[in-house]
């Protein structure tokens, strides 16, 4: 389908439940997460924060095709703007709470 319509495909996966205070964004907690990767070009990581409902973390755990990504697996705000359903990137995530 991708190449017949020249169409660039999503696919959301969910997380399983698990201890967010030993580790943070993993692929591996996906359900599916090996599977999914190893037939995908990008993997895109997405956490809402408890801090506030518009906060997310995101990280780039598969950068691609692409020869260097700079924020490749490193974990960065972006908030969500309701009125415009739009995300607008922030600062890098040097610590997890």
């Amino acid at each position: 389908m991708q190449k017949k319509y020249d169409a660039t495909m999503f696919l959301v996966g969910h997380f399983n439940k698990v201890d967010r205070k030993k580790h943070f964004l993993d692929l591996n907690d996906m359900q599916g997460g090996k599977l999914i990767s190893n037939n995908v070009a990008v993997v895109i990581l997405i956490h809402q924060s408890t801090i506030s409902s518009t906060l997310c973390i995101l990280q780039i755990d598969k950068a691609g095709r692409s020869v260097f990504n700079p924020l490749h697996k490193i974990p960065f705000k972006i908030r969500f703007n309701n009125e415009t359903c739009t995300f607008k990137r922030g600062g890098i995530v040097t610590k997890m709470a």
